[in-house]
């Protein structure tokens, strides 16, 4: 997404001529910080980006860090003459509008794919008490959690409510946990 605004935003400034090295290198170095700021901000996890309002905050803010980032390293390093502060500005534009539009596409995409039992991450419950029960009514009353539920598991046969013995997500001790 950076690679292709940052060129489209050169091509809108400059015409259809080629790139400086100075330009692959600023754009380089922003897909290198971004890369990097992504990962320790975790703004594409699957969960993350299921969930619009609470991903895309953190996704434009460290595409800002990233554009702050960079313009201070052209300016430490004495070169922001060569670069065209419109470009700047027009590049940051298009990749916000791009990163808006894309986010919503995922978001809307990796719903879809949870609906369907895809892309779900399984978990299995070692407890059988109120905290546990609570846990399946969360995740019951959840529309998309990206959690698919496996079973309930107890430490102790004898301390499992008659009620949940009962249902099929109640699977067993932690010995048939631990053998399944």
């Amino acid at each position: 997404m950076l690679l292709v605004t940052g060129l489209i935003a050169y091509m809108l400034r400059q015409g259809f001529v080629g790139v400086p090295a100075t330009y692959g290198v600023v754009i380089f170095s922003m897909l290198i910080i971004y890369g990097i700021l992504g990962e320790l901000l975790m703004i594409y996890q699957t969960h993350q980006m299921s969930q619009l309002l609470m991903g895309l905050p953190r996704a434009a803010g460290a595409l800002l860090r990233t554009f702050g980032g960079v313009m201070l390293q052209v300016i430490m390093m004495k070169i922001s003459n060569d670069f065209s502060r419109l470009w700047m500005m027009v590049w940051l534009v298009l990749a916000m509008m791009c990163l808006v539009g894309l986010r919503i596409w995922a978001s809307i995409t990796l719903r879809r794919r949870m609906k369907q039992g895809l892309w779900l991450r399984r978990l299995a419950v070692l407890g059988t008490g109120p905290k546990a029960m609570e846990l399946l009514r969360r995740l019951n009353n959840s529309v998309v959690s990206g959690v698919k539920l496996v079973g309930f598991y107890s430490l102790d046969e004898g301390n499992v409510s008659a009620d949940l013995k009962r249902t099929p997500l109640y699977r067993g001790t932690l010995e048939t946990l631990l053998n399944d």
